[in-house]
C-alpha cells in the first residue's frame, strides 16, 4: 500500500489526452476490460487516492500481460471492473442528507449571512462556518477542499457554474479560503469585485470520503456602484443637561479596507471597528456630550469614504441627522405698553415671550406685595386698567421646567395740570415800573422746571426761568409760563402786560407751543398793547376764499381737529392792528435730522457724509449721535436767516461693503430745563457703486453627469451699476480658451473639463472661482411623491419622477404599482427636464406599509447598455378601527359572583381613542363602561361587545357570551375530550405519510446519478467508436 500511494501518475500517459489523473479538470473513473482503457469524464470528486487506484490497476495489468495468458487477464480485468464500478458508485456519485429536500432539515449545514452587499473595485469578506451531522466522517488531518457554486446548488451540472474550488482546478473568480477548512472555517475573501458578480452563490466542502452541498444554505450577493449610507444613532434622552452617546457607523463588508469615517462631531474621531453576530464587520466612530438648548437644530453630518481599485479611487457617501434638543423655558422676558409713567385709569397691557422645546404650556402672572407674590393671571398677554403702581412678573411653564422673567415697574403719576400765571400789579402800568409774575401748577411727581417766554412776532423768547418772575417795564407785552416735569409739561394762559397807546405789537400765542397731537386742547392768546386798552380781540383762520372769524376775545380754546393758519385783530378806541399768523400743527416729535453726502459715491473715493439738526433754541441745543463714529465733533453753525444749525461730520474712503450701509443718525432735544429729552431719527442708505464682486459660477445638473447630456452653466455676480458684459473662459494647457458670452452657457458633454467667467461693468471685472464638469457612471435616483390626504377611502396621486439631464435619451421609469405606466417629460423652471409617471389610486387599509419601489434605466453609449437606479417609499395610511375583538378572562362558564375580565383591542391609525362597552337588552344596549379593559364581579349572564372609535370613524367587535356554570358541564367535557381523540389520530396518521415520503427521498436521488453516469459512459463510447 506504501508503493500505491507514491506511485507517479505519469503511467496514464496511455489515457485519453496523456492527461494526469490528479490534475484533470474532469477527473476520470477507469473501466477496464480485456482489450481497452476507457476513460470516462466525471466530476470533481475524485482526489489522490483514487488516482493511486486507477495507476495499481494498469500496472498490475502490465504485469499480468507479460506473464500469463489472456485468459488470466480477462479474468484479473473482470475482478477490476467489479471493484472499481463498486468503489465508484458507492463512494463518488452520491447525494448526501445534506443535499435532501430543505424541508427535512433540522439544523443549517452552513453558518453564514444569507444576503450580502458589496461595493465594486473593493473587496468583500463571507464570514462562513460548516458542521457535520452525526454519523458522517470528516478527517481534519487530510486536505479538505472548498468550492463555491453560482446560480445553482448541482455541483456536476453544469460545470460552468463552478466559479472556484481551492484545490486549485478552478479560480474563474478571484476568491480565496481564510479560514481553516480543516477546522470547519470556510470563511473567504471575494477581490476586485464589480456589478456582474451579483448572483446566488453555494458552499461545497470535498474531505475524502465525507463531500456536501449547502444546497439550503445559499449566499445571496449583490455589488453596487454606490456604497452604502452611514448610519447616525443617538442613544438617551434627548433633552437639556442629559448625557447623550452620538455614533456614526458604517458597513465594512471589505474589513481589510475599511471605510473612513469623517463627522462635524469632532474633528479626529478614533474609528472602532466591530465584529457583528453574523460574523460581518461594522466601522465605527463614537461622542458623548452634554446637551444643552443650544444644540437643538444642529445637524450632525457623517461621511464614509470607502477605498476602492486598492486604494487608487475612494466611493464616498454621506448622512445628514437633525439634533432635536428638549429644553424648558429660556430668555423670559416682559414689555408693557405704554412705556414709562402712565396715568391713573389707563390701560396698560403687559407681553411675556419666551423660548421653550416644547413650547410654553403656560404663562402665569403676578404682582408683588409685601407678604407673597400674588397671582394675577394666565397666558402670554394680560391687560388691566391702572389704579395704583406696582411691580409685576410672569413664569413660562413647560414639561421640563420654567423660568422667572426680570421684574417690570408701573408708576402711575400725572403731568403738570392747571398751570397759571398772576400779575403784581394788576391791570396798566406805567413804564418803567416793577412788575411780578408768578407761576403755579399741580403735578405729579412735582414740577420740576418752570420757564417763562414772552410773545414776539417771530416766536417766543424765553426771558427767565422758576416760578417768580421780576423785571422793570419797558413797553407792553404777552407773558405765559410752561411748567414741566418727567411725564410731560404745560403751558399756561398768556398774561398781558399793556402800556397806553393804540394797539401795538399785537401777537398771537399758542398754549402748548410747538406741534400738537390730534384732540388735544389748545389756547391760543392774543395780546397787544395799547392805551386805552384793547377793547376787542377777532380771532380769523385762514381760508383760500377769505379769512374765516371763528371767536371773539384774546384768548381762543379749542379741541384740534385739524392743522390751520390763525390770527388776531386788537381793536381800541385809537384804531386796530392784526398780528402775525400763527401756524397750528399736529405733531409731538422734534424734527428730523438731516443726512448730506458731498462727493463721488464709488468704491475707493473719499466722501463728507454730515448729519445736521435744526437748533431752535441755541442755548439748549440738540445732541447728536450716528453709527459712523461714537463721539462725533459738534459745531453749531448760524445761518443766513439769523436761526442756527447743529452738525456732525466725517470723511470716509468708500469700498463695496459700503454699499446698503445704513446711515443712522439722532438728535436728542433737551426739554424741560434738561430733565427730558425728545428724540428723532433719520436713515440714510449708501448707494456705492463698484466693480464686479462674488463672481461665481453654478451648474445644472449639479454633481456629475453622463456624457452626451446638456449641461447649463450660469455666471452670477454683484456689481453696481450691474454687470455689462459676462465672458466665458475653458481652461486649456497652452491658455485660456474664451467660448461663448452672456450669463447663460449651455451645450452638451462631450468630455470634462474647467470652466470661469469674467464679469465686467464700467468700473472693472472680476474673475469667477473655477468649477469643474466630472462624467459620472452613477445615475442618479428617482424621486418618489405622494399627494393628497393619506387616509382610507382618499384618492391620492402618487408620482415618481427622474432627473433628465439628456432629454434626447430620457430614462425608462418602471415601478411597483402599474406595469406600464404612461411617461412625461416636463420642463422645469430652470430650463432643465423631468421625467415622470403617475397614478392615483383611492386608499385602503391594506395600503398602509406597502413600499413603492421606482427604478429608473439610463440609458448610455447610444442606447446600448443601460445605468439603473432605484428608490423605495413607503406607504402610512391612517384609517379607521379594524378587527375589532373581544376576548374574555376566564374563558368559559363562570360561577356568579366570581370576578371577569374583558379586554377590547383593535388594529388603527391613529391609534384608538375611545373604547366603549355595551351589555344588549331587550329595548337597547346599555353603555356599561368604557377603557379597553372592563373588569366586574358576575350577577348574571348576558351578551357583551365593544365599539374601537378613533378620529376617521370605529368599529363595532363581534359579541361574547357570558355563561354562568350549571349541570351543561359534563356535556362539554364529553365534546372536548372525543375531539382531543381525533385530534391525536390525525396527527398519527400525518406522522406516518411523512416518514414513507422521507424513505423514498434517497433512492430518487441516486437514481438520478446512475442515469447521469450511463449516460456519460454511452457519451464516451461513441467518441471511441469514430
Amino acid at each position: 500500500m506504501k508503493e500505491k500511494s507514491q506511485t507517479s501518475c505519469e503511467p496514464l500517459h496511455l489515457l485519453q489526452d496523456q492527461q494526469r489523473c490528479n490534475n484533470q479538470r474532469t477527473p476520470a473513473v477507469i473501466f477496464v476490460s480485456t482489450s481497452q482503457f476507457l476513460l470516462l469524464p466525471l466530476t470533481d470528486h475524485l482526489g489522490s487516492k483514487t488516482c493511486d487506484f486507477c495507476i495499481e490497476l494498469v500496472r498490475q495489468q502490465t504485469a499480468l500481460k507479460k506473464k500469463h495468458s489472456l485468459n488470466v487477464v480477462s479474468v484479473m480485468a473482470d475482478q477490476s471492473v467489479r471493484m472499481v464500478t463498486a468503489i465508484v458508485l458507492h463512494s463518488v456519485f452520491f447525494l448526501s442528507g445534506d443535499s435532501a429536500d430543505c424541508s427535512g432539515l433540522t439544523a443549517r449545514f452552513i453558518t453564514a449571512p444569507k444576503e450580502m452587499e458589496a461595493l465594486t473595485g473593493s473587496c468583500l469578506q463571507i464570514p462562513c462556518n460548516f458542521s457535520v451531522k452525526s454519523g458522517k466522517e470528516f478527517n481534519s488531518k487530510i486536505t479538505t477542499f472548498g468550492v463555491w457554486i453560482k446560480n445553482s446548488p448541482y455541483f456536476h451540472k453544469p460545470l460552468s457554474e463552478v466559479i472556484f474550488n481551492s484545490s486549485g482546478t478552478v479560480s474563474t473568480y478571484p476568491m480565496s479560503f481564510t479560514g481553516d477548512l480543516s477546522q470547519k472555517n470556510c470563511t473567504t475573501l471575494f477581490s476586485s469585485l464589480n456589478t456582474t458578480y451579483t448572483d446566488t452563490y453555494y458552499f461545497r466542502v470535498e474531505n475524502w470520503p465525507f463531500r456536501a452541498t449547502a444546497r439550503c444554505d445559499f449566499l445571496q450577493i449583490k455589488v453596487k456602484d454606490s456604497p452604502p449610507k452611514p448610519r447616525i444613532e443617538i442613544s438617551g434622552d434627548v433633552k437639556e443637561k442629559e448625557s447623550v452617546s452620538i455614533s456614526c457607523s458604517a458597513s465594512t463588508p471589505c474589513p481589510h479596507s475599511p471605510p473612513q469615517l469623517t463627522w462635524n462631531l469632532q474633528p479626529d474621531s478614533h474609528h472602532m471597528m466591530e465584529e457583528n453576530t453574523d460574523g460581518t464587520f461594522t466601522t465605527r466612530i463614537q461622542k458623548s456630550i452634554t446637551l444643552s438648548h443650544e444644540h437643538d437644530g444642529f445637524i450632525i453630518s457623517c461621511s464614509a469614504r470607502y477605498p476602492v481599485n486598492e486604494g487608487k479611487d475612494v466611493k464616498t457617501s454621506e448622512e445628514r441627522k437633525t439634533l432635536s434638543v428638549s429644553y424648558a423655558p429660556k430668555n423670559t422676558s416682559v414689555s408693557i405698553c405704554p412705556s414709562g409713567r402712565v396715568s391713573a385709569g389707563s390701560r396698560v397691557i403687559l407681553t411675556c415671550s419666551s423660548r421653550a422645546k416644547p413650547p410654553v404650556s403656560r404663562f402665569t402672572w403676578f404682582n408683588t406685595s409685601r407678604d407673597a407674590p400674588i397671582k394675577v393671571s394666565e397666558g402670554d398677554f394680560y391687560s388691566f386698567n391702572v389704579t395704583d403702581g406696582g411691580v409685576y412678573y410672569c413664569v413660562a411653564t413647560n414639561q421640563l421646567g420654567d423660568q422667572t422673567s426680570s421684574e417690570i415697574h408701573l408708576t402711575v403719576g400725572d403731568a403738570p395740570k392747571n398751570t397759571s400765571v398772576s400779575i403784581s400789579p394788576s391791570g396798566r402800568v406805567s413804564a418803567g415800573s416793577r412788575v411780578n409774575l408768578t407761576c403755579s401748577s399741580r403735578a405729579k411727581p412735582p414740577v420740576s422746571r418752570f420757564t417763562w417766554f414772552r410773545t414776539s412776532r417771530d416766536a417766543p423768547i424765553k426771558v427767565s426761568e422758576g416760578d417768580f418772575y421780576s423785571f422793570n417795564v419797558t413797553d407792553g407785552g404777552v407773558y405765559y409760563c410752561v411748567a414741566t416735569n418727567q411725564l410731560g409739561d404745560q403751558t399756561s394762559s398768556e398774561i398781558h402786560q399793556l402800556i397806553g397807546d393804540a394797539p401795538k405789537n399785537t401777537s398771537t400765542s399758542i398754549c402748548p407751543s410747538g406741534r400738537v397731537s390730534a384732540g388735544s386742547r389748545v389756547n391760543l392768546t392774543c395780546s397787544s398793547r395799547a392805551k386805552p386798552p384793547v377793547r376787542r380781540f377777532t380771532w380769523f383762520k385762514t381760508s383760500r376764499d377769505a379769512p374765516i372769524k371763528v371767536s371773539e376775545g384774546d384768548f381762543y380754546s379749542f379741541n384740534v381737529t385739524d392743522g390751520g393758519v390763525y390770527y388776531c385783530v386788537a381793536t381800541n378806541q385809537l384804531g386796530d392792528q392784526t398780528s402775525s399768523e400763527i401756524h397750528l400743527t399736529i405733531e409731538d416729535s422734534p424734527p428730523k435730522p438731516r443726512i448730506e453726502i458731498s462727493g463721488d459715491v464709488k468704491e475707493k473715493e473719499s466722501v463728507s457724509i454730515s448729519c445736521s439738526a435744526s437748533t431752535p433754541c441755541p442755548h439748549s441745543p440738540p445732541q447728536l449721535t450716528w453709527n459712523l463714529q461714537p463721539d462725533s465733533h459738534h459745531m453749531m453753525e448760524e445761518n443766513t436767516d439769523g436761526t442756527f444749525t447743529t452738525r456732525i461730520q466725517k470723511s470716509i474712503t468708500l469700498s463695496h461693503e459700503h454699499d446698503g450701509f445704513i446711515i443712522t443718525c439722532s438728535a436728542r432735544y433737551p426739554v424741560n430745563e434738561g430733565k427730558d429729552v425728545k428724540t428723532s431719527e433719520e436713515r440714510k442708505t449708501l448707494s456705492v457703486s463698484y466693480a464686479p464682486k462674488n463672481t461665481s459660477v453654478s451648474i445644472s445638473p449639479s454633481g456629475r453627469v453622463s456624457t452626451g447630456c446638456r449641461v447649463n452653466l450660469t455666471c452670477s455676480s454683484r456689481a453696481k451699476p450691474p454687470v455689462s458684459n459676462f465672458t466665458w473662459f475653458k481652461t486649456c494647457r497652452d491658455a485660456p480658451i474664451k467660448v461663448p458670452e452672456g450669463d447663460f452657457y449651455s451645450f452638451n458633454v462631450t468630455d470634462g473639463g474647467v470652466y470661469y467667467c469674467v464679469a465686467t461693468n464700467q468700473l472693472g471685472d472680476q474673475t469667477s472661482s473655477e468649477i469643474h464638469l466630472t462624467v459620472e457612471d452613477s445615475p442618479p435616483k428617482p424621486r418618489i411623491e405622494i399627494s393628497g390626504d393619506v387616509k382610507e377611502k382618499e384618492s391620492v396621486s402618487i408620482s415618481c419622477s427622474a432627473s433628465t439631464p439628456c432629454p434626447h435619451s430620457p430614462p425608462q421609469l418602471t415601478w411597483n404599482l402599474q406595469p406600464d405606466s404612461h411617461h412625461t417629460m416636463e420642463e422645469n423652471t430652470d430650463r432643465t427636464f423631468t421625467t415622470r409617471i403617475q397614478k392615483s389610486i383611492t386608499l385602503s387599509h391594506e395600503h398602509d406599509g406597502f413600499i413603492i419601489t421606482c427604478s429608473a434605466r439610463y440609458p448610455v453609449n447610444e442606447g446600448k447598455h443601460v445605468k439603473t437606479s432605484e428608490e423605495r417609499k413607503t406607504l402610512s395610511v391612517s384609517y379607521a378601527p379594524k378587527n375589532t375583538s373581544v376576548s374574555i378572562s376566564p374563558s368559559g362558564r363562570v360561577s356568579a359572583g366570581s370576578r371577569v375580565n374583558l379586554t377590547c383591542s383593535s388594529r388603527a391609525k391613529p391609534p384608538v381613542s375611545r373604547f366603549t362597552w355595551f351589555k344588549t337588552s331587550r329595548d337597547a344596549p346599555i353603555k356599561v363602561s368604557e377603557g379597553d379593559f372592563y373588569s366586574f364581579n358576575v350577577s348574571d349572564g348576558g351578551v357583551y361587545y365593544c365599539v374601537a372609535t378613533n378620529q376617521l370613524g370605529n368599529q363595532t367587535s363581534s359579541e361574547v357570551h357570558l355563561t354562568i356554570k350549571g349541570d351543561q358541564l359534563v356535556g362539554a367535557q364529553v365534546v372536548v375530550k372525543v375531539l382531543g381523540i381525533i385530534l391525536l389520530v390525525t396527527t398519527l396518521l400525518i406522522f406516518e405519510c411523512w416518514l414513507k415520503s422521507r424513505r423514498c427521498t434517497k433512492p430518487q436521488e441516486d437514481a438520478e446519478e446512475d442515469i447521469y453516469v450511463n449516460m456519460v459512459a454511452m457519451r464516451q463510447k461513441r467518441k471511441r467508436k469514430l
